[in-house]
């Protein structure tokens, strides 16, 4: 009876295994099925489109589609159709320029003063081969407007448009090419400056100095960029 009561005990045990193992395996299938959620296929920051039937950059995050994955929207921009516009009540001073407040009128293309419409903005200013409306007669940037500054130092003082891709975000420098600021910062700022600015003068625009990458780079990069005042020797 002893012996018998023996086998008896092992094979109860073994069939409490083979029952906690089958618990224990229904447990991880049943975990398992949970690894997947056919709503929440994608990865942070994307949402399924079921008509295209991939993964795209949520609009309502104000994400887009970037080299590198995706990207937020710069200040004052919100996504629509995959790319970045102005929001509301927000209007670029040209293409490729941050999206700031600028009244109508401001910026404007223009050949001669005629062009100019608006009262605020009467001036046509040549820059190269185009010109921009805008006013003249400031005394300081605070006369200016939507980033505008003052430019004290032609004959007769008006408010100077900003470099055109100055801050943009970028990943590359495909991504400023075509505008005044072709140089994309990939390490840290992630942002267009502008490039090949003077050393012994200073260039830039008002507010800016150029600030030499020779050394910051060991080398590497051997030209200077238009940065805010104070901050090239910033870490």
């Amino acid at each position: 009876m002893a012996a018998g009561s023996s086998i008896a005990s092992m094979f109860c045990a073994r069939q409490a295994s083979a029952l906690c193992l089958l618990v224990g395996l229904s447990s991880l299938l049943s975990v398992s099925s949970c690894l997947y959620d056919s709503s929440n296929r994608c990865d942070t920051g994307q949402k399924f489109d079921s008509d295209a039937g991939l993964c795209v950059c949520d609009a309502e995050q104000n994400l887009v589609a970037g080299e590198m994955g995706c990207v937020a929207c710069a200040e004052n921009e919100v996504a629509a159709n995959d790319a970045c516009s102005c929001a509301p009540g927000f209007t670029r001073v040209a293409a490729g320029s941050p999206c700031t407040d600028v009244p109508p009128g401001l910026g404007a293309d223009c050949t001669k003063d005629a062009d100019c419409v608006e009262a605020l903005f009467p001036t046509c200013h040549k820059a190269g081969d185009s010109g921009y409306c805008t006013s003249t007669g400031c005394s300081a940037t605070s006369d200016c407007f939507g980033g505008y500054a003052c430019d004290t130092s032609a004959e007769t003082p008006f408010c100077l448009r900003p470099p055109i891709g100055s801050g943009m975000s970028c990943s590359s420098d495909d991504d400023c090419a075509g505008t005044e600021a072709t140089y994309c910062e990939t390490f840290k700022t992630h942002v267009c400056y502008v490039r090949d600015c003077s050393l012994t003068q200073n260039d830039c625009f008002p507010g800016k100095e150029c600030c030499d990458l020779t050394k910051k780079s060991l080398g590497l990069f051997k030209f200077g960029i238009c940065v805010d005042v104070d901050t090239c020797d910033a870490p």
